[in-house]
């Protein structure tokens, strides 16, 4: 034999796999060279299992001209899809009469456990091929149902395995799997699994990140559908709250995210979804199924729920249609939209994805189609606002609430010094039985959140102040409750070194006046270095005992932001300008008036049209008084009602206390006091802002011994509706 020409043989077909070429050898001597592939399929096929045993096929091509000796065919094995196709067992199997069929037996494994196999072909002892993964579950159930592999933030491999049903498998039967957002599969989607294998997989996309999702195998019964147990599974967080590629600086507002909703790179389609629909399963023809106002930023914003960020309004969409220079564009292999900044370069790409209606999938490679957070006006009841991309335009539409579309999420800009927060994991409601306080619990060292925290506790590191801002849904007040409460911060830090309780007297600026639905911010202040937290909560005084449901009252933590700016307008008023006198012409009531359009110093207003008035944010002054104590009449009442009053350009938003609500304060004599109110709406510029003392001005012997220093004026807004 000729040692040389054997070696060159042997090396021949090592290398002819590698690089798809192969040969055929008629005998040892033959160097017979040909230019066709040596393996042209490997596949793994089904499984049939009991609960100790695998019965495992698959296909390789083309062996049939091989000598057996040459090549190894059968399956790996092992608990751990991650461990194949390199690791794993290795089990041998054998190839049929055809050629090409591969059967290997697996035994001793163990009962209900899940595993996960591959065919393999090796040649030569040397160069391996590998078919897909693919899970087994060892049972004995007739009809069962596979854990969930391959779990990402917006697809799951599910699948199923059946014993002695081939004959139903071999004619056909239908089988696969049942998905929904119910324990009880309510309204699930049947998606059907091609094939006759005993063991069976599929890959489902397009779910909602951070969401969880049952369901089971079934497979049709004489037409009716049996189902194997029912599972469940829940995909991973999205990145909506940490510093990562996923976002773009598109120069506007708010950072865009870089694929849509459902998806993982910026050509794949993603999810289309229905109006508010948080699971991304939902195909109801019933507009009622369907969110019924605007939901961006909301608990029914699917953004939301998926830790993405938020749905983008329409007034953003427009913000970044302005911005953009908008072209076609076909990227791997996929048309769609792009739209580059003309602000800063950058670039963000709009799959057209279509959208899905009542009769299926319209203008797939056509059109985008993708849902602002915002219904349509009142004469369109049934729809929202949408956008559609295609043929180089950007242009607002309304679709209708039960079709789906796309969702391109947004997202506020990270600030430095933001702490993540789950909200999944936050604890709120009325915890505690023995007061009347609704909490929001971040972090309780004695409490739930201790063993599965909501906040990375060693990541709380603040020298200067800490500020939290928050949401309120579902909150419906009992009739003749009062209208306003007030949200306090606590915070203890490790050791209990370092401590923040708002509700003591001094920081009445640094909370929140809640008086219903919308985002608050709660503050506070340290002199000492902050680390880490035993106890970390907002308590809202008394909303918990004066709402008709208090399970129905949910809360989400916006933002947590540690020595960041806050958005405060510290007013620049001229403090030798501020004026004490009567309120009314009557000289009954008394007031502080910081400025006013119609005081003495008007021109002082102009300081102040910009000032931004952001709904929900709280108004504040802080004022020493002087010259009551010893300067009251005869029978004078002695206790006062002090309420802030302010106006906007426009007088709207508007309000005027003292309004008997924990904003107010209580003026007994000289001293410091603090009054606040929540703002009622959006509004630019302010044009008056004082302290009103109810009943003062007629119980003072002398008014002009009064004198007034104010120590704070201004507005706490909400970081998250600022940036």
């Amino acid at each position: 034999m000729n040692t040389t020409n054997m070696k060159n043989i042997f090396l021949n077909g090592i290398l002819s796999l590698a690089i798809g070429l192969g040969f055929v050898a008629c005998n040892d001597d033959d160097t017979y060279i040909s230019t066709a592939p040596i393996i042209t399929e490997v596949t793994t096929d089904g499984a049939t299992v009991t609960s100790t045993t695998a019965t495992i096929t698959g296909t390789v091509k083309e062996l049939s001209s091989m000598l057996p000796s040459r090549y190894e065919v059968g399956v790996k094995y092992a608990t751990s899809e991650a461990a194949l196709p390199a690791g794993g067992t290795k089990v041998t199997g054998s190839l049929g009469e055809d050629g090409s069929t591969v059967t290997a037996e697996i035994s001793g494994l163990q009962p209900e456990r899940q595993y996960f196999y591959c065919i393999y072909v090796t040649l030569q002892g040397k160069v391996s091929q590998y078919g897909e993964v693919k899970p087994l579950l060892t049972t004995d159930r007739t009809i069962a149902t596979m854990p969930a592999a391959s779990v990402t933030r917006t697809t799951s491999q599910l699948g199923g395995s059946f014993n002695n049903l081939d004959h139903l498998l071999a004619a056909g039967a239908e089988h696969g799997i049942y998905i929904s957002s119910s324990p009880d599969l309510a309204d699930a989607h049947r998606i059907i699994v091609n094939g006759s294998e005993n063991s069976y997989s599929t890959t489902v996309s397009g779910l909602i990140p951070n969401a969880t999702y049952h369901y089971a195998s079934f497979i049709d019964m004489n037409g009716n559908d049996e189902l194997g147990d029912v599972q469940s599974f829940t995909t991973l967080i999205g990145s909506g709250d940490v510093e990562c590629d996923d976002y773009v600086d598109m120069g506007t507002r708010y950072e865009w995210a870089r694929f849509n909703l459902g998806a993982e790179s910026e050509t794949q389609p993603g999810g289309l979804y229905g109006y508010g629909d948080l699971t991304g399963l939902l195909t109801s023809t019933s507009v009622s199924s369907y969110a019924s106002e605007d939901i961006s930023g909301t608990l029914l914003d699917p953004a939301v729920k998926a830790n993405a960020g938020f749905t983008p309004s329409a007034a953003d969409w427009a913000e970044l249609v302005k911005a953009c220079t908008i072209s076609e564009e076909v990227r791997d292999g996929v048309k769609g939209m792009l739209f580059t900044s003309d602000i800063n370069g950058n670039t963000l790409f709009f799959p057209y994805a279509g959208a899905r209606t009542a009769s299926g999938v319209i203008d797939s490679g056509d059109a985008g189609y993708y849902w602002t957070g915002n219904i349509a006006e009142k004469s369109k009841p049934e729809y929202s606002a949408s956008m559609r991309l295609a043929l180089s335009s950007a242009d607002n539409t309304i679709s209708h609430r039960t079709n789906g579309l796309s969702i391109r999420p947004v997202r506020r800009r990270l600030v430095k010094g933001m702490l993540a927060c789950n909200n999944d994991k936050i604890n709120f409601g009325h915890l505690e039985d023995n007061t009347d306080k609704f909490r929001i619990e971040i972090y309780n060292e004695y409490g739930s959140t201790k063993n599965d925290p909501p906040v990375n506790t060693n990541m709380i590191d603040f020298s200067q102040r800490i500020a939290v801002t928050f949401s309120l849904d579902g909150v419906e007040l009992k009739s003749g409750a009062p209208s306003v409460y007030r949200a306090t911060l606590g915070y203890a830090s490790d050791g209990w070194a370092t401590n923040i309780w708002t509700n003591e007297a001094g920081n009445e600026k640094c909370n929140a006046l809640v008086s219903g639905n919308g985002t608050y911010t709660v503050y506070g202040t340290v002199s000492s270095q902050a680390n880490g937290a035993m106890v970390f909560a907002i308590d809202i005084e008394g909303l918990a005992t004066n709402v008709k449901d208090v399970t129905a009252v949910k809360a989400r933590i916006l933002s947590i932001l540690q020595d960041a700016e806050l958005p405060v307008n510290n007013f620049d008023y001229d403090g030798d300008k501020v004026t004490f006198g009567p309120s009314d012409n009557k000289n009954v009531n008394a007031r502080v008036a910081v400025f006013s359009q119609y005081g003495d110093y008007p021109e002082e207003v102009a300081k102040f049209k910009d000032v931004p008035v952001v709904k929900g944010s709280t108004i504040g002054v802080e004022f020493t008084i002087t010259g009551i104590d010893g300067n009251l009449k005869a029978g004078a009442a002695g206790s006062y009602s002090a309420g802030i009053g302010y106006s906007a350009v426009g007088w709207w938003p508007s309000a005027w206390g003292p309004f008997g609500h924990v904003g107010d304060a209580t003026v007994t004599g000289d001293g410091t006091y603090t009054v606040i109110h929540s703002v009622e709406d959006n509004g630019t510029g302010l044009t008056d802002l004082a302290a009103d003392i109810k009943g003062l001005y007629k119980d003072l012997v002398d008014p002009s011994k009064v004198k007034v220093t104010i120590r704070y004026a201004g507005v706490l807004g909400n970081p998250v509706l600022e940036d």
